[in-house]
């Protein structure tokens, strides 16, 4: 079992794994990122060990849907502008990138560090929220709602 994160993307345009495959390549080699027997889920590599499972869901089906309620109701009632931000972010989430990270002989600072080019991606080019598990939600400026629970 490894660690999860998942970027929320409240963004109308759509993401593939070849868009975040193609991103990993152009920063460096080292990278690749193989499709898996799944659809919309990749084997994320540097220099040929595993970092991470990568998972595209999309609105509309089960996951997704119950990811999107697990989180929502994570959040409650929001009641501060920043619990407004990531539920109004989750209510329009169109797809979720789920990363579930591995550190078997690593540190667990540098796979995650080897992760960060895929979230500095999405903040770029796609809107959404980040969530840490055992930490909480993220904008591209750091932590905004800190929920400790891992679901």
């Amino acid at each position: 079992m490894g660690y999860y994160l998942r970027y929320f993307m409240a963004d109308t345009r759509p993401i593939q794994l070849q868009q975040i495959k193609d991103r990993f390549e152009s920063l460096d080699p080292a990278y690749g990122l193989e499709p898996d027997i799944v659809d919309d889920l990749g084997r994320l590599t540097y220099n040929g060990k595993l970092i991470a499972l990568i998972e595209i869901n999309r609105a509309g089906e089960e996951i997704f849907d119950d990811d999107l309620d697990e989180f929502k109701a994570l959040i409650g009632t929001p009641t501060t502008e920043a619990e407004h931000r990531v539920y109004a972010h989750l209510t329009d989430a169109t797809a979720i990138i789920a990363v579930e990270a591995f550190w078997k002989e690593a540190d667990m600072e540098d796979t995650l560090s080897r992760i960060d080019p895929l979230w500095e991606w999405l903040f770029s080019q796609r809107a959404g929220i980040l969530q840490a598990d055992g930490e909480g939600f993220y904008d591209p400026h750091g932590l905004i709602v800190e929920r400790r629970s891992v679901l």
